[in-house]
């Protein structure tokens, strides 16, 4: 079970080589920053604008500001280096920041040796992630990161994006917003597409684009998950059901079963 949030803290630069657990569910989330997540060691997936992309080791997934994307882990102990910046750092370099191309795969990168020997330079010279931070004393690695986005660029630029596809990604980020504050009452597709002024096709398109589920199953995961915390603080079944939004407890009951897997009472047992 995922909410769709925005990430508030945001970093001028941060890059760190971090170990990722297939046991953990990494939250669906977007941020004002460019990501660029190089693969390390063991394939991994990940679900940006609703597209599923599964990436080997040596690959490098593109996350452009303001796009929606979650990491999904096969494997245990898989590593990911993550470079986090603000495009503040390419100002004065540049007046126009061209989207990556989403997935750049490793024998795209291999098959151009100027590229890899260039790409294995500049990863080199950030080797010590653990010193990179959101401080104003990191020019040298901000300088690096500028280098490497241009190098990318150079090679792997996205197609430009319309203004209609801004739109819509803006439209999904205010769906997302109205959901996560309204979902413990009694919404539906219907109620919120009045609310926006959608058409109910446009809305559920619109949000299966970006968040690669419906609106629906988006909901009862934010209403089982909510349900979840009231019967581990112990609440009934009935009240965690009714105080979560669903309308009844056969509803929360079916529900519950298939996206747990296990009976309410089954789920406080084990924990």
């Amino acid at each position: 079970m995922v909410e769709i949030v925005q990430e508030k803290k945001q970093f001028d630069l941060f890059c760190k080589i971090k170990t990722y657990s297939h046991s953990k569910v990494y939250p669906f989330h977007w941020h004002e920053n460019y990501e660029i997540c190089q693969v390390i060691n063991k394939p991994c997936a990940f679900r940006i604008d609703g597209e599923l992309i599964e990436a080997n080791p040596g690959d490098i997934v593109a996350i452009n500001e303001q796009t929606v994307h979650q990491f999904i882990i096969h494997e245990e102990d898989t590593e990911i280096r993550v470079i986090q910046f603000n495009s503040n750092i390419l100002f004065g370099i540049t007046d126009r920041i061209l989207d990556l191309k989403t997935h750049i795969r490793n024998p795209e990168i291999e098959m151009k040796k100027e590229l890899k020997n260039n790409l294995e330079a500049l990863l080199n010279l950030m080797e010590h992630e653990e010193n990179i931070d959101n401080s104003d004393d990191n020019n040298y690695y901000k300088a690096i990161t500028a280098a490497l986005y241009f190098l990318l660029q150079q090679n792997f630029s996205a197609t430009e994006k319309g203004v209609s596809g801004k739109s819509t990604k803006s439209d999904f980020y205010r769906i997302v917003e109205y959901i996560n504050e309204h979902y413990t009452e009694s919404i539906t597709v219907n109620s919120i597409a009045t609310h926006f002024y959608f058409s109910r096709g446009k809305l559920s398109s619109v949000f299966k684009k970006y968040a690669g589920v419906s609106i629906n199953e988006y909901i009862n995961q934010l209403r089982i998950k909510n349900a979840n915390k009231l019967l581990l603080q112990g609440h009934s079944s009935t009240s965690a059901a009714l105080s979560s939004g669903f309308e009844s407890i056969r509803t929360f009951n079916n529900c519950y079963k298939r996206i747990m897997g296990m009976t309410p009472g089954e789920y406080v047992k084990s924990r």
